[in-house]
């Protein structure tokens, strides 16, 4: 982030030189921009070095060490897309505000579990607490971020949070690596890392009753389908 800040501060002149940018409004305002980036990275960093504090304390420490993961799976979003993407890099990037059915997975799947954190019954002594259940949801969510992770930086350049509906130039098909034996391994990743969530914080009902929505990691993904 702090790159990016320093390579919005300078402009470039017709003739090769650079200049600092402040005195020029169009310049100045990308870096007003990218502070809104700045402040997002750093309360995403706050959220998660607090929550893993917390982590300690096996009654909440499946929550937390939950949210460490969402901040990962965020921030890793702007950090790959600013390292294979930096032309299309921006706060969206960061995929906190990329689907209604996302936000809403997210926020009853926290209703869910803290409305059975306080409730009385329980199926098994202990049953939120840090046990064999959150450790398995801890390795299915782990195993959904590298994939996804490990699919966005083999894509590269190829890659994109939006689908995009004409070929750009230089753009090529990926077969290698991951992709030789998956076909998306972004979509995979994500869908493994949802599940995997539900399966860390112990619900049973949004595990069993609903998926990770289809929409959520690219918005038009189902207009591209149906063309």
């Amino acid at each position: 982030i702090s790159q990016q800040l320093f390579l919005h501060s300078e402009a470039t002149d017709t003739d090769g030189s650079t200049h600092n940018a402040r005195s020029h409004k169009p310049e100045k305002m990308s870096v007003m921009e990218n502070s809104s980036e700045v402040k997002t990275a750093f309360l995403l960093g706050a959220a998660g070095g607090t929550c893993l504090s917390l982590s300690m304390s096996p009654s909440v420490s499946p929550f937390a060490i939950y949210v460490v993961l969402l901040v990962t799976f965020h921030v890793s979003e702007y950090v790959l897309a600013g390292a294979y993407r930096p032309d299309t890099a921006s706060h969206d990037s960061f995929l906190l505000q990329h689907s209604r059915a996302y936000q809403l997975m997210v926020l009853v799947c926290w209703l869910e579990y803290w409305l059975e954190w306080f409730g009385g019954a329980q199926p098994w002594p202990g049953w939120k607490e840090w046990g064999a259940v959150p450790s398995v949801g801890l390795v299915v969510c782990s195993a959904g971020l590298l994939a996804r992770a490990v699919g966005i930086a083999t894509a590269s350049s190829n890659f994109s949070h939006q689908i995009e509906e004409q070929k750009r130039d230089g753009h090529r098909l990926v077969t290698h690596g991951i992709y030789s034996f998956l076909r998306h391994p972004a979509y995979f990743g994500f869908f493994w890392w949802s599940a995997g969530s539900q399966i860390l914080l112990v619900n049973p009902i949004w595990c069993v009753r609903c998926r990770p929505p289809a929409g959520a990691q690219a918005p038009h993904a189902r207009r591209a389908r149906r063309r």
